[in-house]
């Protein structure tokens, strides 16, 4: 029987600049789950504060509160609402088993595989936009593994859509919003993962999901027109 929520309005915590918010945002739009937004700042760090760690102990984003409960980390969140909403069961099922444990599968992986790699690389570009990018380069050999063991074992079957089969579950909605950071780098990490890049074409042709990334959308033109502009500094002084 599916549980309901009798609680309070649910309030979600977070800034659109988190990869984990994202998610948690775009379920909550793809599903019509009422909810109150506070949005952090995170690069101020508006959300080192002593009433948001009663919330989320380490300050980190997303979280929520739900009446008298509160969550942090992204995947518990999504599993809470899926099982708390009256959601599509294709999200988190609660009958197939062998689907849902896929589901938490690629979810637990993410954590030291997709999310970690690709942080590592964006850090490091970022600080160093200037910098040559060589393949011998351990955080790009890193990210490149994790691409590839996507590319193969959960997307290796071409007639499947998602991560899961063809339908969407929450697995996509992490996945696809750490694909997205990835365009923050002036290469094009995924023209070598066809399949990765028309799979993330396609979630962002969801417009709940093209929504929670309109922050990221003019980043990402921003950050590009800033590694032009070192780059181009860089030449005229002989930097590189």
């Amino acid at each position: 029987m599916k549980a309901t929520s009798d609680l309070k309005k649910l309030i979600v915590y977070g800034d659109y600049l988190s990869q984990p918010f994202r998610a948690v945002m775009a379920f909550i739009l793809m599903n019509k789950i009422p909810c109150e937004e506070k949005i952090f700042r995170i690069m101020t760090k508006e959300h080192q504060n002593s009433d948001y760690f009663k919330i989320s102990p380490q300050g980190k984003v997303p979280a929520i509160t739900d009446g008298e409960v509160a969550l942090f980390e992204s995947h518990a969140i999504l599993r809470y609402l899926k099982t708390t909403r009256s959601t599509p069961d294709h999200w988190y099922p609660d009958s197939d088993f062998q689907r849902r444990a896929k589901i938490d599968e690629y979810l637990d992986w993410q954590h030291s595989g997709l999310r970690e790699t690709s942080l590592k690389y964006l850090i490091q570009r970022l600080a160093a936009p200037t910098a040559e990018v060589k393949l011998s380069d351990s955080n790009l050999i890193d990210l490149k593994k994790s691409l590839k063991l996507i590319d193969s074992y959960w997307l290796k079957d071409e007639k499947q859509q998602y991560l899961v089969g063809n339908q969407i579950s929450i697995a996509d909605l992490s996945c696809v919003c750490h694909l997205t950071q990835l365009k923050l780098v002036p290469e094009d990490i995924l023209n070598d993962f066809p399949k990765i890049k028309n799979y993330q074409d396609s979630l962002m042709q969801i417009p709940e999901i093209l929504k929670v990334h309109e922050l990221m959308i003019k980043l990402e033109k921003t950050q590009k027109a800033k590694f032009e502009k070192h780059i181009k500094d860089a030449l005229q002084k002989g930097k590189i």
